[in-house]
């Protein structure tokens, strides 16, 4: 079989290999691994740092084009230009296919699934990583996208895999997940509500992920008397902002301090990708109040007075091991596709609270709130994780879950049975399905 892989994820050639963004890369090779031959048509040499991998499949022909970019004026010309060449390339590739995969939301995706649609026998898929959600305030490139490849009329023998489970949509969309880990990998963690509560957060220090709502989250805790850490596995442009929020809030802005991060010499992948001179930093809050122990919840032996930790760039096997030490994981991102530090902090026990974005609810088994009056329905009987409406909802949630221990370790539970059904072994055979189909 020929695949076609059409996407705009850069792929590069690094020390003689090709490569490309890393969880890309991880999919991709299930792809390859189950086809004869692989051509991806996409960007080259990437414009920007990214967490790199090389494909384990290196035989597969990479044809190099301009990437499609409307942000600039200069760039609009460009790409305006580039249009027909790329239409022409991408149907001449597209008829010597015998299945075509489309990687969306992007600027080529869309001009491919034009080209598609005078190739209608053409056994096609797409993977939409984007915001799946029918009511999403999106940019208008992907609203068409998403109202193109739900079509069938216009994308015929076409399966579209769509993140989350999702009312009223057409035969051709396939609910679809992303995993991380592998079946072997799969345990049971026990979690126990300890002083202070451990909250993880593991992404992009970038206003899209809103990182300061868990620093704000935990200032609040810890001066209602109930002490509560949060650590940061990764790093961005909003570092030194949440240094200064710290310094606003009662914190002494001397108290935030950079220190070298050596990673030491490893195999493991990192999971950040961060400059070469990364720096592991710590913010400590002296909110002065009181840290008595509360009913309910144990104190832990390891208490510490700083309540931020900031550890940069870290190879997966030690985020894995923050998973497992975490009560909570946080996500307060605007927009997302597959939240995936949700998913592997839900495989670990840990209890996510999240922003009702994208398929979130769904993971969270959390029915739909009521916008108005931002509250949660009382009706959630099994609910795996709490969905983040505001600082004060999550924090009588918290404390909800403080008074009842019991209740805390059946969401845990609830939550990593939910997760760890997502395995590497399943994905690559739900990739081997849609191969077929």
């Amino acid at each position: 079989m020929k695949l076609l892989v059409i996407s705009d994820a850069h792929v590069a050639v690094k020390n003689g290999k090709k490569v490309a963004y890393a969880p890309y890369v991880r999919e991709m090779d299930l792809w390859m691994q189950h086809v004869g031959e692989t051509t991806i048509i996409s960007p080259g040499n990437m414009d920007k740092p990214l967490l790199s991998k090389a494909f384990a499949v290196q035989d597969f022909k990479h044809i190099e084009v301009t990437r499609l970019d409307f942000h600039k004026f200069s760039s609009v010309v460009t790409s305006i230009f580039k249009i027909p060449s790329h239409a022409w390339l991408l149907w001449l590739e597209m008829k010597k296919a015998d299945h075509i995969h489309l990687r969306a939301p992007g600027n080529l995706a869309l001009l491919a699934g034009f080209v598609q649609i005078s190739l209608s026998r053409k056994r096609k898929t797409v993977k939409y990583a984007g915001n799946w959600d029918p009511n999403a305030k999106q940019p208008f490139s992907y609203r068409l996208q998403k109202k193109m490849f739900a079509h069938p009329k216009w994308c015929k023998n076409t399966n579209v895999m769509a993140y989350g489970q999702w009312p009223r949509q057409s035969g051709n969309i396939k609910p679809f997940f992303t995993a991380t880990y592998s079946k072997k990998e799969r345990q049971s963690f026990h979690k126990e509500l300890k002083t202070p509560l451990q909250f993880l957060f593991v992404g992009t220090l970038s206003p899209n992920k809103n990182p300061q709502l868990l620093v704000e989250l935990v200032q609040s805790l810890n001066e209602q008397g109930i002490p509560a850490q949060a650590h940061f596995y990764g790093d961005g442009p909003m570092m030194m902002e949440l240094a200064q929020l710290n310094s606003t809030a009662g914190g002494s802005s001397d108290e935030f301090r950079v220190q070298s991060s050596e990673l030491g010499s490893h195999n493991d992948e990192v999971r950040v990708q961060i400059p070469a001179d990364s720096k592991e930093g710590y913010i400590t809050a002296s909110s002065g109040a009181d840290l008595q122990r509360l009913d309910g919840v144990s104190s832990s032996s390891n208490s510490s007075s700083t309540s931020f930790h900031f550890h940069g760039n870290q190879p997966s096997s030690v985020v894995k091991k923050a998973y497992e030490k975490a009560h909570f994981v946080f996500l307060a991102s605007q927009s997302e596709g597959w939240p995936k530090a949700v998913a592997e902090g839900m495989w670990h026990g840990c209890v996510p609270i999240a922003t009702p974005v994208s398929c979130v609810p769904w993971m969270l088994n959390n029915s739909e709130l009521s916008r108005e009056k931002e509250e949660l329905k009382d009706e959630d009987k099994n609910k795996r994780g709490i969905l983040y409406l505001n600082q004060h909802q999550a924090i009588e949630e918290i404390k909800n879950l403080i008074q009842n221990p019991e209740l805390f370790k059946k969401m845990s539970g609830a939550a990593q049975h939910w997760s760890q059904q997502y395995t590497m072994e399943g994905f690559e055979e739900a990739i081997k399905d849609l191969l077929k189909s």
